[in-house]
């Protein structure tokens, strides 16, 4: 969900409502982005990373929003959250102990030099079919919060982070996700 160093100005948040409102129908498939019914390996992750962002940005070029770019800090740190929350069996935007998303940017170099700057954070995992980067892209486009993540005009810059497996013990054939979404001055 979305997670901010500095409030949004009325008119940002009006125009989050809009974009969340009229964010209907575009739902990117299969058909839109190579490997994004490929089901999740650790020898696929470039793949279903490079799906992934095709899907997302798929969902905002449909709505006149630019596409974001990989930064390799965000990245960094999305992908130490999914493997953290796939190693210890939790699935939170905290971490057991506190580490928040402001932290795990910190500690990959993100907010260093920054000025002024704005983050946001989707999670998500899911086994068989439902770990696939088309239908995890699918879940976060019929989730308000998730959505305005992705369609926020405010992001330029995008980490993601897939792990195989999944945080919750017993479930085997799947994977968990992470975005970072950011914006630094």
């Amino acid at each position: 969900m979305h997670s901010s160093t500095r409030p949004l100005p009325l008119l940002g948040m009006l125009a989050v409502i809009v974009a969340v409102g009229l964010a209907g129908p575009p739902v990117a498939t299969a058909r839109d982005c190579r490997n994004a019914d490929l089901d999740p390996s650790a020898a696929r992750a470039g793949a279903i990373e490079r799906a992934t962002l095709c899907l997302i940005n798929h969902e905002r070029r449909a709505r006149g929003l630019g596409p974001l770019r990989r930064e390799p800090r965000l990245s960094r740190a999305a992908q130490r959250h999914s493997d953290d929350m796939t190693r210890r069996d939790y699935f939170a935007h905290v971490a057991p102990g506190g580490l928040d998303l402001r932290g795990r940017l910190t500690n990959a170099g993100y907010l260093r030099g920054a000025g002024s700057w704005s983050a946001g954070e989707n999670i998500a995992w899911g086994s068989g079919w439902r770990a696939r980067p088309a239908a995890i892209v699918a879940s976060w486009m019929a989730s308000p919060g998730h959505r305005a993540n992705i369609l926020s005009a405010d992001y330029r810059q995008i980490g993601l982070g897939v792990t195989p497996g999944v945080p919750q013990p017993g479930v085997a054939d799947g994977a968990t996700y992470t975005t970072d979404f950011g914006t630094r001055d």
